[in-house]
């Protein structure tokens, strides 16, 4: 899959997902997960809100319409752009 678009597995730096332990403006930090003890929903949470973070850092636009708030359609977003840079 390598086609110097990805990183390398020797390239890559996952510690940058450790950099996303703050805030999104696009969910409800103040919730927090109600038992510490159920993982699922804490890891869904906190998923989520690094999926945006590297959404952003992608430059995927949110904001811009109903639409672009929800992270699926952001993902698509990019999708759609990742496939449209492909083709030129």
């Amino acid at each position: 899959m390598s086609d110097g678009l990805f990183p390398s597995r020797e390239e890559m730096d996952w510690s940058i997902l450790g950099d996303l332990n703050q805030d999104h403006p696009l969910l409800n930090s103040a919730w927090l997960p109600p038992d510490p003890d159920d993982y699922h929903a804490g890891e869904m949470f906190y998923t989520l809100r690094n999926v945006h973070h590297l959404l952003d850092m992608a430059g995927v636009p949110h904001g811009y319409s109903m639409d672009t708030r929800d992270a699926d359609c952001r993902v698509l977003l990019l999708v759609l752009a990742f496939l449209r840079l492909r083709d030129r």
